[in-house]
């Protein structure tokens, strides 16, 4: 917590037998493991040769998977290979002037949220990561804000708020009204959820959705729809962003 790891944390504590397997000779030690389950780089960390590093390695993967396939939904599959509907009339936040951001020729992530839902907190860390690993690669995610239970006006101030307090600094749109919502997700079925979460293709074509409540990564057994849920998301980012 003190140092703000939001990933997963192994102690090494039989007698520091992984320290010693990859002899390390000191802290903070690295070593980074390709797809394959290959050593690829050792040594003290050292910001720039290790990022450097992670980018060759991420565009070996980008190449291996060109011929990906998007897993496929839980729930929604009706919607798959349909156009998103456009988001217009609405009001943005952390964008250019108050403009949405451009998504023409891009893949785009979008996922509803709010304030004092727990799934959208569990589910915030796996979702900042994915802004800060594919941001770079052309993705552009984007947090739709929904009231609840039911919809109502919110002051751009408390959203805004919420937002800084789940470290969303991407593009935010507030769906105050629930159109946007009901337009992609509710008018098609019945839904248990509304944290749902949409990829977006450079057509404009849906591609993959999360049908909610949350997903993250987790080792527990207890989790395992959640892990499998963010797995399979990443899997669709990735298959997207080789196309």
């Amino acid at each position: 917590k003190q140092f703000q790891f939001g990933y997963s944390v192994a102690i090494d504590a039989d007698l520091t037998q992984t320290f010693r397997a990859y002899h390390a000779g000191g802290t903070p030690y690295t070593a980074l493991i390709d797809r394959k389950g290959r050593l690829r780089w050792l040594g003290f960390f050292d910001r720039g040769p290790i990022e450097k590093k992670i980018r060759q390695l991420l565009d070996e993967g980008e190449r291996s998977s060109a011929h990906a396939t998007v897993p496929e939904s839980r729930e929604g599959r009706e919607l798959i290979g349909k156009p998103a509907p456009p988001l217009v009339n609405k009001t943005w936040l952390n964008t250019k002037r108050g403009r949405p951001p451009d998504t023409t020729g891009r893949p785009w992530l979008i996922r509803f949220w709010m304030n004092e839902c727990r799934y959208c907190r569990a589910s915030a860390p796996a979702i900042r990561r994915i802004h800060q690993e594919f941001a770079d690669r052309g993705l552009i995610v984007i947090g739709a804000y929904h009231p609840k239970p039911t919809p109502r006006d919110v002051s751009t101030k408390n959203v805004q708020k919420a937002a800084r307090e789940l470290g969303f600094d991407f593009p935010i749109v507030l769906d105050n009204d629930w159109q946007y919502l009901r337009e992609i997700w509710l008018a098609s079925g019945d839904r248990d959820y509304t944290s749902a979460s949409f990829l977006v293709d450079r057509k404009g074509l849906i591609r993959f959705i999360h049908p909610g409540p949350e997903f993250f990564p987790s080792n527990k057994e207890t989790d395992r729809v959640q892990n499998d849920d963010h797995q399979a998301l990443r899997r669709a980012i990735e298959a997207v962003l080789a196309e």
